[in-house]
């Protein structure tokens, strides 16, 4: 039984008690994000679905951006996932730098209010053309086993081009256009 006497003291209590929470919480979602990243995204995630092919991609965890881990385009991609604390977001950018993360830019945003990265398939707000358009987005974790078999296609990827750089490389070049007839 509560006497009248006893509601401002327990009105006090439970607002002392949200204000706490309310503090707390970008600590929170910081500490569950970092979480997120140890266990289910420790081998990266794959994209699917966005408006670019950049972002279409392998994202693999590459620090942190304003206290929440940070997500780069697998083998140093320019692509990039990062949480925006400010608006409880997390956004991609084809050509991520922190400048632009400061600025809260990016080319596709899904709301998170715990500040975990959505896995499976969900609605992103997708900047297209200059307008905003609704996009359905899939990611997925990757297991240990995905996740060497994408770089070892990469690694492939990668030591095919330099071997092409070489070849064209053995069939020589001219240099023309010079002011010096030595290098003619």
């Amino acid at each position: 039984d509560l006497r009248d006497t006893d509601k401002p003291d327990i009105v006090h209590a439970l607002y002392s008690v949200a204000k706490y929470v309310l503090q707390e919480l970008p600590r929170v979602r910081q500490l569950a994000a970092r979480q997120q990243r140890l266990t289910q995204l420790q081998h990266g995630f794959r994209v699917t679905g966005t408006h670019s092919d950049t972002l279409n991609t392998v994202y693999e965890p590459d620090g942190e951006f304003d206290g929440f881990p940070l997500y780069r385009a697998l083998g140093g991609g320019s692509a990039g996932l990062y949480y925006d604390s400010e608006a409880s977001n997390w956004m991609f950018h084809p050509s991520y730098t922190e400048a632009d993360a400061n600025k809260r830019r990016g080319s596709a945003y899904i709301r998170s209010p715990t500040g975990l990265v959505p896995l499976g398939e969900h609605t992103w707000k997708c900047f297209m053309g200059g307008e905003l358009t609704d996009g359905l987005i899939t990611l997925s974790a990757l297991s240990e086993a995905e996740q060497k078999e994408t770089e070892q296609k990469a690694a492939n990827r990668q030591h095919e081009a330099r071997q092409q750089r070489l070849t064209q490389l053995q069939h020589g070049f001219r240099v023309t256009g010079t002011h010096s007839d030595t290098l003619n």
